[in-house]
């Protein structure tokens, strides 16, 4: 019975442990991410479907608080990607069309810079692990989410800045994007509106 009680004893005090080790990592990677106003990388994405083949895609991404994003497809095709809280467009300049959504109608991709600078305020922590270079932080969205059910972060453990977001739907869809180059907090301009050049069909989704 001692035994028993000694070893639930050690346990209850490991877990206490370690959820106080797990609360402080995310304490400084909530107040890294905080300190971020801008955002730029190269990304390589890739959207894995539970049936069919895996696409992949090759860009420049920028992103700024509160909710702007910029992303510049160079491979396989040239896409463009804005949105500045208001609107969102996908723009294909080789086929001379755009997709615009408006507020509330926003495409998946708007829900980038959300889960880059916060995703704490909005997710349910379900897991959270590292390697020698990484931190793994699981997160699960509310049951208002329309797109996903989990994003998953890859943080640095040198520098805390996230080097991969995976985004899963409700499916098991999944999309990864791992950045490179990254760059925090850089002074340019980076115009996050769209202006369709003439000619270009837009369809209003």
């Amino acid at each position: 019975m001692k035994r028993a009680l000694l070893i639930f004893t050690i346990l209850s005090f490991v877990t206490i442990i370690f959820s106080e080790t797990k609360t402080k990592i995310l304490d400084k990677i909530q107040e890294n991410l905080s300190s971020i106003s801008t955002f730029s990388a190269t990304f390589n994405e890739s959207i894995v479907p539970v049936i069919g083949k895996t696409q992949s895609f090759v860009g420049i991404i920028d992103i700024a608080r509160p909710c702007s994003l910029r992303m510049e497809v160079t491979s396989p095709e040239k896409q463009l990607i804005l949105y500045n809280g208001e609107i969102a467009w996908i723009y294909f300049p080789e086929k001379k069309y755009c997709l615009k959504y408006k507020v509330g109608e926003e495409n998946s991709l708007t829900k980038i810079p959300g889960y880059i600078f916060d995703p704490f305020n909005s997710l349910a922590l379900d897991t959270l692990y590292e390697d020698t270079a990484s931190i793994y932080i699981r997160l699960l969205t509310g049951a208002g989410e329309e797109f996903f059910e989990s994003i998953e972060l890859r943080v640095s453990l040198d520098e805390l800045l996230p080097y991969s977001l995976t985004l899963k739907d409700k499916i098991g869809n999944k999309t990864e994007f791992a950045f490179s180059k990254i760059k925090k907090n850089v002074k340019k301009q980076v115009n996050f509106t769209f202006n369709p050049p003439k000619g270009t069909e837009i369809i209003e989704r």
